[in-house]
């Protein structure tokens, strides 16, 4: 008997050019062919032999679609069994899997494309927004077919994820008070989406207060998936940090925890006590075996340190284990990567003698963190990095400094700058200011010009030059590193739910007329009272730009030279938002527009000199 079986494939959606090429394959080679006639485009047919059987399922019983799988396998024959979607989303393959078992029928599955991702990118739309949601449910409503009670919509609702919800449109109205009654809001986004990627498609966008009418009057009843959470009103470009480097790894404290401080032993606890007053935000890690003797310590207990390290090495900014070298190296080496990823790690002994700076001494701040956790454990710094022990400044945290954290374009020219330097070569600095910054002053072979002309005439073959905002363009020269300067700070009021790109437009419009731009920004600053203003935060994170607030104290000690808002004070408390937030953002820098007064929001910008940057190290 020649060899047969049974191959279950992922029909897609509804587009036939969305069936895998594994897929197409098994329909091409297929001797018998049965498929979902009533929910599978017949369009895939067309991929397979014209001298296959084709077999509608839409009115066939499980039994009868058994029998004739396990006959034409048994004859040595190939049958392809397609399905809607993915297979393995509803697509009740469980029971004709066991039929297939206990007859010893051989079968493959071939994924498919499910109509809920169809339905996302009909909708241009990511279930996934960093800091908006990381998790995606895939459910239904019980109906004929029950759901287990742990699943119901209500329990599912209190995540707040993106939820995509298959086989309940029919039952729209029940769904929705399910949802709110479970923890979304009524102003949730939502969307339903009719036979997505099919040519008679319909979307149909709202929220959870809108939303049942409007299905109601487009008539659909059937075949559509509906789809619930914030990430369901919100564009990609508004929020996404996977491919911008510099935001990602450059800014750690915007979007990391500061830091975390994980102590193994007894006295390794007592000595981590010592340093948490001194750590500003910083979370304790003890053994689980100290729960009961730590219980008075704000401490966090952990059962294995491996799968503790593993999770906070990407979570914090700033890593400080309080155990021996060995341990920490063999923990931590799985995980690192590059000094300008890796977070800032410090390791201390028991008692507190050594301070080990071991990782992003400079980008991550280890080096720093060491001296400062020497002093307060009166123990003793050890700094190993050849800029340090040499006397010589570290270019990359002047690059940082200047930058406002970017992490530099052209890493591999800028580390063979710094090596240069500590090999004596003439290094040259434009403009002048740059000498302020640490270390920069005690080398001779460090070089300080006022201008670039002066610098390219000074006999100094390579250098690093400032190039401030608004400045004309320069001629670059080879071995000459330029680092954009961003020293502009933006103080931004603005109103409730106001949108990305209001305000890129809105704020470049205002730059622009200074011949400034979005790149030029170091700081977006506002009042406290905008934490959580989606827009503000959708703007920052599409630029990778860290965003401050201040509270209305600090707001109203600030002189300013508009005018107090009236409505400022009446619904936040403070004089002003734009002027004085700007102010406080550039650490009392030059205010170079005073506050434009727009639809929906105000902006005023400040400008940090560039020595206040370096000497304060403003990033």
């Amino acid at each position: 008997m020649a060899d047969g079986k049974v191959v279950f494939i992922g029909a897609g959606p509804g587009d036939p050019k969305l069936l895998t090429i594994k897929a197409k394959e098994a329909l091409e080679s297929a001797d018998v062919v049965i498929w979902a006639g009533s929910l599978v485009n017949k369009d895939i047919l067309a991929y397979a032999s014209k001298d296959a059987r084709l077999i509608d399922s839409a009115e066939l019983t499980l039994p009868a679609i058994a029998a004739e799988m396990i006959v034409s396998v048994r004859a040595g024959k190939t049958v392809v069994r397609a399905h809607t979607g993915e297979p393995s989303l509803y697509g009740a393959i469980a029971e004709q899997i066991e039929i297939l078992d206990n007859e010893n029928i051989p079968f493959e599955i071939i994924p498919g494309v499910s109509s809920a991702f169809a339905a996302a990118a009909s909708l241009h739309i990511e279930y996934t927004l960093p800091d908006v949601s990381q998790t995606l449910i895939l459910t239904r409503r019980s109906g004929r077919t029950s759901v287990p009670e742990a699943e119901s919509l209500p329990a599912l609702a209190s995540h707040r994820a993106s939820m995509v919800i298959f086989l309940s449109t029919g039952m729209i109205d029940d769904v929705v008070s399910e949802l709110v009654q479970g923890g979304y809001a009524d102003d949730t986004p939502a969307a339903v989406v009719y036979r997505a990627s099919w040519p008679d498609e319909k979307r149909i966008v709202g929220t959870l207060t809108t939303i049942t009418g409007q299905v109601k009057e487009a008539g659909i009843s059937r075949q559509a998936l509906i789809l619930v959470g914030e990430a369901v009103g919100r564009n990609i470009k508004s929020v996404s940090k996977l491919y911008d480097e510099g935001f990602s790894h450059g800014f750690r404290t915007a979007e990391k925890k500061a830091c975390a401080v994980v102590a193994v032993t007894r006295r390794g606890w007592h000595t981590a006590a010592r340093m948490l007053r001194t750590l500003d935000s910083a979370d304790l890690f003890l053994p689980v075996k100290l729960t009961d003797d730590a219980s008075s310590t704000p401490a966090q207990f952990y059962d294995d340190i491996k799968q503790l390290i593993a999770h906070i090495f990407y979570e914090y900014a700033q890593l400080v284990l309080v155990m021996a070298s060995g341990i920490a190296v063999r923990l931590i080496a799985p995980h690192v990567t590059s000094k300008w990823q890796d977070p800032a790690v410090v390791i201390i002994d028991d008692s507190g003698k050594n301070i080990i700076s071991l990782l992003s001494g400079h980008w991550g701040g280890a080096n720093d963190l060491a001296e400062k956790l020497a002093l307060v454990l009166g123990g003793h710094a050890v700094v190993t990095t050849e800029s340090d022990v040499a006397g010589f400044p570290a270019l990359d945290l002047l690059v940082k400094a200047l930058a406002g954290g970017r992490i530099p374009e052209n890493k591999k020219f800028l580390k063979t700058l710094q090596a240069r330097m500590l090999e004596g070569a003439q290094i040259g600095f434009c403009p002048r200011d740059l000498s302020c910054f640490a270390n920069m002053t005690k080398q001779s072979n460090l070089n300080f010009f006022d201008t670039v002309e002066e610098l390219y005439n000074s006999g100094c073959t390579e250098g690093l030059i400032a190039h401030m905002p608004a400045s004309p363009p320069l001629n670059v020269k080879k071995n000459f590193y330029v680092v954009p300067v961003r020293n502009i700070v933006a103080g931004i009021g603005c109103h409730k739910g106001i949108a990305v790109d209001e305000i890129e437009e809105e704020l470049g419009r205002v730059l622009a007329n200074l011949q400034l731009s979005i790149e030029a920004l170091c700081c977006i600053a506002t009042v406290d009272k905008k934490r959580g203003e989606k827009g503000l935060e959708g703007f920052c994170i599409r630029h990778a730009i860290p965003l401050s607030f201040y509270d209305a104290d600090a707001i109203n000690r600030i002189k300013t030279p508009s005018p107090k808002s009236k409505h400022a004070l009446r619904v936040m408390g403070v004089q002003g938002v734009a002027e004085p937030c700007a102010i406080l953002g550039s650490k009392g820098g030059e205010l170079l527009r005073h506050k434009v007064k727009l639809k929906n929001m105000t902006i005023a910008l400040a400008r940090i000199p560039l020595q206040q940057m370096l000497e304060q190290n403003l990033i």
